[in-house]
């Protein structure tokens, strides 16, 4: 299965940096090479090139894609993040007030929401509900 495809075509046609390494990691591993040559070669840990290789064999080409990190889960749903998108839409297109801060968002979100956020965590938040974004 390694011997029919080739890494080194594919690693040159990727646009990620670190699968373009693990694609080579592969090429060289189907020339030979052992997996501790490889590593020193490509300048990874020996338990990188291990996993690379066994994510290829039991998953394929799609083994080698990167896993997104877990992180924690959005403090609102879906549901929520709409409506704090509409509230944002209609105070941006109204005629009258002035304009809404990070403040006002946030005393906002935690008395219709009823969750807390950080100051840095609100445009954070921003950056994702933007309806103006969004219409462009």
């Amino acid at each position: 299965m390694l011997k029919k495809i080739d890494f080194t075509a594919l690693s040159k046609k990727e646009t990620n940096a670190a699968k373009r390494i693990r694609l080579l990691a592969l090429a060289h591993y189907s020339e030979g090479m052992n997996k501790a040559q490889i590593a020193r070669t490509l300048k990874v840990s020996r338990a990188s090139v291990n996993k690379w290789v066994a994510a290829f064999l039991d998953k394929g080409i799609d083994g080698l894609d990167a896993k997104s990190p877990p992180g924690r889960p959005a403090s609102l749903s879906s549901e929520q993040i709409k409506k704090l998108s509409r509230y944002i839409e209609y105070h941006s297109r109204s005629d009258v007030g002035g304009r809404l801060t990070g403040a006002d968002i946030q005393a906002w979100i935690s008395s219709h929401l009823n969750v807390d956020y950080k100051m840095s965590n609100i445009y954070r938040l921003l950056h994702h509900t933007n309806p103006i974004k969004n219409m462009i």
